[in-house]
């Protein structure tokens, strides 16, 4: 018996908002597993995570993806993880251009920066 990936194509029962110019306002939430190299010039607890969000198959003419803040603000965060802090975090929303074609696509890269927990914290 087969499973689908719900890491590529998350399940989810939040509803979507679409405005009657067309827009959309989707916010689906999902896991992401993201492997984090560590820094090498400061402690050796803390890694920078670089997550790289977008359509390789939808150009900017079917697909705008925007974003509402390039601060990601953490007052609402639920620090929960028994083994990481969460640092910073980071946005930025950038265009690429493919040698195939000539559309535009956008992306949102996230980086956050996470330090292994203490002990005693």
């Amino acid at each position: 018996m087969q499973t689908s990936d719900d890491s590529l194509f998350p399940r989810s029962n939040f509803r979507a908002n679409i405005f009657p110019d067309g827009k959309v306002f989707w916010i689906p939430a999902f896991t992401i597993k993201n492997r984090c190299p560590r820094l090498k010039k400061q402690e050796t607890s803390y890694y920078v995570c670089s997550i790289r969000i977008g359509s390789w198959t939808y150009s900017v003419n079917l697909m705008d993806i925007q974003l509402i803040n390039e601060f990601v603000p953490l007052n609402n965060f639920q620090d929960t993880n028994p083994k990481w802090i969460l640092i910073n975090a980071m946005t930025n929303r950038e265009s690429k251009h493919y040698p195939c074609c000539v559309e535009d696509y956008r992306l949102i890269n996230l980086n956050i920066t996470l330090r292994r927990r203490l002990p005693h914290e």
